[in-house]
């Protein structure tokens, strides 16, 4: 009889515990359905020459949706609309974007620009991909972006991370249409447990991107203490190698990665008559003395032993030897940060509605100005 009683009461707790689990479950898919802008089942998919592309027709989560040329834009026709102008964003995610869709800085040119040039098509086009390298990013204009013939390229260049990840020649894979390291393993159900989407929002909210970075989730973020968390600093001090004045030998290999595919982008556009703008988005520790503080101390690194505007000086220098125009916006994005304004996403490392304008706002008269030469 006891092992009756136990059994019983064993068979009930499961049972309440499934009952449970079975409304969090239809609660979540009705009230709180798990769709992100950066991860969410078949957002990415495979591709053999660009490692992963953004799957046509999958919804964004923000009341937007890829297109069937794989971008997260609205339809273009191929050809552009006679006497019209046509840009197209090229970049990561900071291209691709955190916010709205509207708010993203390819979108903010592109409502600049049609108010400068009224009466004519201005068209700019987010073909910003998440996760990408430089080298992905010619690849996939070359293979998807091309056809829809742009008079100017701007590519958006994180220094952060796109230096280091240009070291690393392999790409990253796609597992039932997330991105994942290639050193990722599958934990136990991992894959039959990713149809619920209590479970997603569970691994979402304490890892972002799918593990294809080490960023910690808006949970994790919103238990943090202030002002930065652990993973937050962690995940900057790594970034902030790329300062070091005495770099390890990876950055020196990402700068020269660099370098090459900067001048094989600039020689593909120029083959086909476009003209190539770059603007180089800075880090949040270059931006925040505070967190560039709270990093130094946490890591215990000698402040003289790094220069965090040795990237941007690079690339300018790079640039004017290259003719390869360099939009810098750190000066005005730090002196807005000093002045209180908030242009990042916290501890998200993407810019807010605010630092997308700064973007935007300094691509319009360069652009502008290209196109009254044209």
């Amino acid at each position: 009889m006891r092992i009756r009683r136990i059994a019983f009461r064993v068979v009930t707790v499961l049972a309440v515990i499934m009952t449970v689990l079975a409304a969090t479950e239809v609660a979540f898919r009705i009230f709180r359905p798990q769709v992100t802008q950066f991860s969410g089942r078949g957002l990415f998919h495979g591709d053999a020459d660009v490692g992963h592309r953004l799957r046509p027709g999958r919804s964004t989560g923000t009341g937007d949706a890829i297109s069937s040329a794989g971008f997260r834009d609205r339809e273009f026709p191929l050809e552009k609309p006679a006497g019209g102008i046509r840009v197209m964003a090229i970049g990561d995610s900071f291209t691709f974007g955190a916010v709205a869709i509207a708010d993203v800085w390819p979108k903010v040119v592109e409502h600049r620009l049609g108010e400068m040039f009224p009466g004519r098509s201005v068209e700019v086009i987010d073909a910003g991909v998440p996760c990408y390298s430089t080298e992905q990013e010619l690849r996939h204009f070359e293979k998807f972006g091309r056809r829809f013939h742009p008079d100017l390229v701007v590519l958006g260049f994180f220094v952060g991370n796109d230096v280091i990840e240009n070291a690393e020649t392999r790409f990253l894979r796609v597992v039932d249409g997330e991105l994942v390291t290639l050193q990722y393993k599958p934990i136990l159900f991992d894959r039959w447990l990713s149809g619920s989407h209590f479970y997603r929002w569970i691994r979402r909210s304490t890892m972002t991107q799918a593990k294809a970075a080490g960023q910690p989730g808006p949970l994790l973020a919103s238990l943090a203490r202030p002002p930065y968390g652990n993973a937050y600093i962690d995940l900057e001090s790594d970034r902030l190698k790329v300062c070091e004045v005495k770099p390890p030998r990876a950055v020196r290999d990402g700068w020269e990665r660099t370098q090459s595919l900067l001048r094989r982008l600039r020689d593909v556009l120029q083959r086909d008559g476009i003209e190539f703008v770059v603007l180089v988005i800075p880090d949040e520790f270059q931006v925040d003395a505070t967190l560039f503080r709270s990093i130094v101390d946490a890591k215990g690194i000698r402040a003289e032993s790094v220069d965090v505007d040795l990237p941007q000086r690079r690339l300018r220098e790079f640039g004017a030897r290259e003719n390869i125009e360099m939009i810098d916006v750190l000066p005005e994005m730090r002196e807005r940060t000093e002045k209180g304004e908030r242009l990042y996403i916290p501890e998200n490392t993407h810019w807010n509605e605010s630092g997308n304008r700064v973007g935007a706002e300094a691509l319009v008269d360069p652009i502008s100005k290209r196109i009254r030469r044209r």
